[in-house]
């Protein structure tokens, strides 16, 4: 437990420093000289960040876990570190967030240890599985090809925004079939291609790791999104750099996991300024993109809707059917964000469940938030119960760091929590894997 909290305390410490240092480089801003904390508060948010270390265990062997450990490394403490350095609002007020956010981090590592019954169902072949996502994957490119159309020469990095403007106008003239496409897009990016590429390297199929490999750069293509090459990517670093098996148990270990990211914040500046870069890419495609960015922008939304109206839910998509079209401010919320803080209404500033939960609806929205995450994530438990976790696990982590950028109901809706549990429903058990 020492060596845990020692290496997550280098961590915090570590997040401040780059914050200070490199974050006006890389970003060419100048930090708010009208945020000024006491050496007291910043005490204090570093021990509120660690607080949940005492519910951390050494071995992430459930999904909930995995899930409360990315919400807590990489929204919880980078908030309660490097947010509350970026905003005025004073402590004590943001301390009801705070303790909302931790707690449920907490409730989900102590309710991972809950017994709960496995449900019985008949799985279906390691093989059938493979074909289905295959099939699945094919049938929504095919619709895409039919309905918005894409390109297969490779798109270069600086075009998707330009792709994703023309996608965003092609899925707002509507109709059914637009509407259904728009909700299978982003699980083939998140679940459909790293399923494949994660059956391939669990079985030694190296066909459906190629397969895997060609529908992620499909989806890459159709959406502009690079997330569906990311989640390829983290599901195979996850796999070797996070896991490891013990009395036949696949989990990922919580020190290889912080210890990785503790990595990223020495090695990554070092290696920018041995290259002379002013831009610091490697540091802002890694620490900025993972903790400090997304601490910020937790820290922005909070004081933004402390002062402002909330958005009570309205807007597009499924939510908007209950709550309205209407949106407050007239446009979505992730944009007025981009707007106040960047100067740029076009920037979507995405965060995570918890300030999108307090965004829309205050503290009640936070616990609105939570529930909805502990019922999901502990329903994700029991489907996944007697499935092979070395398949599950890695499957859990890019949907893991999609909640620590967007909205809980997202998660389950858009990004494809959905799929992902019946694909795991169907799913052999861990004894007719091979």
């Amino acid at each position: 437990m020492a060596a845990l909290f020692a290496l997550h305390l280098m961590f915090a410490l570590g997040l401040l420093w780059f914050h200070r240092e490199l974050t006006p480089d890389i970003y060419a801003m100048v930090l708010d000289e009208n945020v000024s904390r006491t050496f007291d508060e910043v005490a204090l948010g570093i021990g509120l960040g660690l607080l949940p270390l005492f519910w951390v265990p050494w071995r992430l062997s459930h999904p909930s876990e995995v899930f409360a450990y990315l919400l807590f490394l990489a929204v919880y403490l980078p908030f309660c570190t490097v947010g509350l350095q970026s905003i005025a609002v004073p402590s004590a007020t943001l301390l009801p967030y705070i303790v909302l956010c931790g707690l449920t981090i907490i409730s989900l590592f102590m309710l991972a240890k809950v017994p709960s019954r496995p449900i019985v169902r008949r799985g279906l072949s390691i093989n059938q599985l493979a074909l289905g996502v295959a099939l699945l994957s094919g049938g929504i490119i095919v619709l895409s090809a039919a309905t918005i159309g894409f390109d297969l020469a490779p798109r270069a990095l600086e075009d998707v925004y330009d792709l994703r403007l023309i996608r965003r106008e092609q899925f707002a003239a509507g109709g059914f079939v637009l509407v259904v496409l728009g909700y299978l897009l982003s699980p083939m990016n998140l679940v459909l291609g790293p399923t494949l590429v994660r059956i391939g390297l669990t079985s030694g199929r190296l066909y459906l790791l190629l397969v895997g490999a060609v529908v992620t750069y499909l989806s890459y293509q159709i959406t502009g999104q690079k997330d569906a090459l990311g989640a390829c990517f983290i599901v195979i670093v996850a796999t070797f750099a996070w896991g490891g098996t013990r009395d036949g148990q696949f989990a990922f270990a919580t020190w290889r996991i912080v210890a990785m990211f503790l990595g990223f914040l020495v090695i990554a500046p070092i290696y920018d300024a041995w290259q002379d870069d002013p831009g610091r890419q490697l540091s802002q495609l890694t620490v900025s993109r993972l903790f400090i960015i997304p601490g910020m922008l937790g820290a922005y939304w909070v004081e933004f809707f402390s002062l402002n109206p909330h958005g009570y839910y309205a807007g597009g998509g499924a939510l908007g059917l209950l709550f309205g079209r209407d949106e407050v401010y007239g446009i979505p919320l992730s944009r007025m964000i981009g707007l106040v803080y960047g100067g740029n209404e076009e920037s979507n500033a995405n965060v995570n469940m918890f300030a999108e939960g307090y965004a829309q609806a205050g503290l009640l929205g936070v616990v609105v938030a939570s529930v909805v995450a502990i019922v999901a994530f502990r329903i994700v438990d029991r489907v996944t119960l007697d499935r092979d976790s070395k398949l599950v696990l890695p499957l859990c982590v890019p949907l893991a760091f999609n909640v620590t950028n967007g909205h809980i109901f997202g998660l389950i809706l858009t990004a494809g929590l959905w799929l992902f549990v019946v694909l795991i429903y169907f799913m052999p058990a861990q004894r007719d894997v091979r």
